[in-house]
């Protein structure tokens, strides 16, 4: 029967995460939930069957809600939210399951995840039903959810990702076989899963896609496969721990039917019945995990045209100014995407700006023989080079001269040789990665940084409550989908950030040298850090994304760690950021930043199961055979691919475009 609608405020998915992030805020200011404001809202998703495709918006019952809003949570509802459909328009209501009789409380189950163990026990359930679950927060274990996302969905991967879909003519050759992805195929792959363009001629038509440039569609094409082989995976591995469970309900069934000389086969149907069971719900939480991350790349593409609409509009907000209406759509159809890769002739200059800078740190902190060896290996007087080949072989015959140093005889009677040839030898680790990097790339078309409208979080009626402005940086579009699975994640462009460090950009390969010769003044790598860790969203939270990866500094300056110490980092794959040690900086998150690492390569190429795991190895071959072989006969090491850059390519059927120099 139906009993009522569930009324409220009615929000989009952006102005959703600025209220999200406000009572995050606010909730880490006051230390205690018991001061934060409850939000009684829910969900209001168009189906995917929908000529206009899947799409959602937000109810806040908190305020202008009705009766039912304030309905409790039971283990065992006898009422259920519903969406109901008339004449095109969406409605939430409230419908019996049950008989109510009179005097008996209206309750529904939440029907809420969380993969926070910490969240899900304070969430405590008080239904008093029979099979009360005791915290009214379903618990999707980090083994069974969070381990997949974390594995595939970290900022490396995700920035490979975007940087593929950035891909534009001008930067490779247009599909050449009938083989290749058009992007009439990407919308088609997009409508299949629900996200579609609708008519963009009427705003009442328009889908979740209308009016975004073809980037961010590419970019949605790759989540939406994600989603779809996490599901996939998600159900067979859940349905192998319901066979593990039922095997064992059989075995029990089978020794006690021995024991008492009885027949076993009663029980041991129920547990084949018990293992179907156990089947369907695997299929059913494995497609409640995609349905969230669908919800999670609605919202981000929600912030992400609202952070382009904003840009195109000059920086005001085009809903509440008086910003032309087609002038801004027309803006946010052309916006160019957030990454670009370089060309040759522009990581040729970054290459020679790197050993530039490093040469200039080695003469400024090593003894002059020292230098003097630096100087020798790179040849020609430290002048730039005139081909990547060269650059690259250069930076190479550095870093082993670098690395030879450490074993080399002192070059004076100061204690303090010993600290400054182990950070040449971190500078020649840091030189022969970026030498073996082949893509590099950099943020482009950086947004107008803006300040929304306010946001009001806390007590209505009776007090103000809090006032909350969401800031958005120039980076915001790239900060937002690289983290596309954590929607409601607070200060993202930060968090991002320092989740780059080591696997999208490496540590400066001079810095080492520029803090020892500072005295430990122009270190502390991870100082500019800044922002927040990843906060979850209350009550619902499928991120997979705890504050256990923000990696644990590493006291010390750069060579005091063991030998071991860099091999760790390479093999966190892109996963998590490298430590922070003092004597490595990063580049700043901005247009004049140059990023690239040999683990965003092996994501780009597919053809390293372990990002960083080659690197890793060509880096100890080539130090083995720096310190082994004679200074005077050793070979600098040479690569097929030195005079060339990877450019990569957005349309996977088609051969990757492999840029040289002219």
């Amino acid at each position: 029967a139906y009993l009522g609608p569930y009324a409220g405020e009615l929000y989009p998915g952006w102005r959703w995460f600025e209220k999200e992030v406000a009572a995050q805020r606010v909730r880490r200011d006051v230390r205690d939930d018991e001061d934060v404001p409850v939000f009684y809202n829910a969900a209001v998703e168009r189906d995917v069957a929908d000529p206009k495709g899947y799409d959602m918006l937000f109810v806040d019952g908190m305020v202008k809600g009705s009766l039912l809003t304030r309905a409790s949570h039971s283990c065992e509802p006898n009422a259920e939210m519903r969406v109901r459909v008339r004449e095109g328009s969406y409605a939430v209501e409230m419908v019996s399951t049950c008989h109510i009789a009179r005097g008996e409380e209206v309750c529904w189950d939440y029907n809420c995840q969380t993969d926070s163990e910490r969240e899900m026990k304070r969430a405590i359930c008080c239904c008093g039903a029979k099979r009360c679950r005791v915290s009214y927060l379903h618990y999707a274990g980090d083994d069974d959810f969070a381990s997949y996302l974390r594995a595939r969905q970290h900022v490396a991967a995700t920035t490979a990702a975007l940087l593929r879909a950035s891909c534009t003519s001008t930067s490779r050759p247009p599909p050449s076989s009938s083989s290749s992805i058009t992007m009439s195929d990407i919308i088609r792959q997009l409508s299949d899963a629900g996200l579609k363009l609708g008519d963009a001629s009427d705003d009442t038509e328009r889908g979740v896609l209308s009016g975004l440039p073809e980037w961010t569609l590419r970019f949605a094409a790759s989540a939406v496969k994600y989603i779809a082989d996490e599901k996939a995976a998600l159900r067979v591995t859940l349905a192998s721990q319901a066979l593990v469970k039922a095997a064992k309900a059989r075995a029990a069934a089978a020794k006690d039917g021995g024991a008492g000389g009885g027949d076993g086969s009663a029980a041991a149907a129920a547990a084949a019945k018990a293992a179907k069971a156990a089947h369907l719900d695997a299929e059913s939480e494995a497609s409640g995990v995609a349905a969230g991350r669908l919800q999670s790349l609605v919202v981000t593409l929600d912030k992400v045209r609202h952070v382009l609409s904003t840009d195109a509009a000059g920086g005001t907000d085009p809903v509440r100014g008086m910003a032309n209406e087609k002038m801004v759509a027309d803006g946010v159809r052309a916006a160019p995407p957030p990454l670009k890769a370089l060309t040759a002739a522009h990581a040729l200059t970054h290459l020679n700006a790197v050993m530039k800078r490093a040469l200039k740190a080695a003469k400024e902190t090593l003894g002059d023989r020292a230098f003097k060896k630096l100087e020798d290996a790179a040849g020609d007087g430290g002048k730039a080079s005139a081909s990547l080949k060269d650059a690259r072989r250069r930076l190479r015959a550095v870093a082993a001269a670098a690395w030879r140093l450490k074993e080399s005889e002192s070059e004076s009677d100061d204690d303090d040789d010993d600290d400054a040839h182990a950070a040449a030898a971190a500078t020649g680790d840091l030189l022969y990665l970026t030498s073996i990097t082949r893509t590099f790339f950099r943020p482009s078309a950086l947004t107008m940084p803006f300040t929304s409208p306010f946001c009001q979080v806390g007590s209505v009626g009776g007090g103000a409550g809090v006032v909350h402005r969401m800031r958005y940086g120039a980076t915001a579009v790239y900060a937002f989908l690289a983290t596309w699975h954590a929607e409601y994640l607070e200060s993202a462009e930060s968090v991002v950030w320092r989740r780059a460090q080591g696997g999208v950009c490496l540590p400066i390969p001079a810095a080492p040298l520029e803090a020892h010769g500072a005295k430990g003044g122009g270190g502390g790598g991870g100082d500019r850090t800044g922002g927040a860790p990843p906060q979850k969203r209350r009550k619902s939270s499928r991120d997979g994304d705890d504050d256990d990866d923000e990696a644990p500094p590493v006291r010390g300056a750069v060579g005091a760690q063991p030998s071991s110490f860099l091999a760790t980092q390479l093999t966190r794959g892109g996963g998590k950021p490298w430590c922070r040690v003092d004597g490595w900086k990063y580049v700043g998150m901005d247009e004049d930043a140059v990023l690239g690492s040999p683990v965003v390569d092996a994501i780009l190429t597919g053809g390293d199961s372990a990002p960083g795991a080659a690197a890793l190895a060509a880096l100890t071959a080539a130090k083995r055979d720096a310190l082994t072989a004679h200074e005077k006969t050793f070979v600098v090491e040479a690569f097929d691919h030195d005079d060339e850059v990877f450019v990569p390519c957005w349309n996977e059927a088609d051969v990757p475009v492999v840029v040289a120099p002219a």
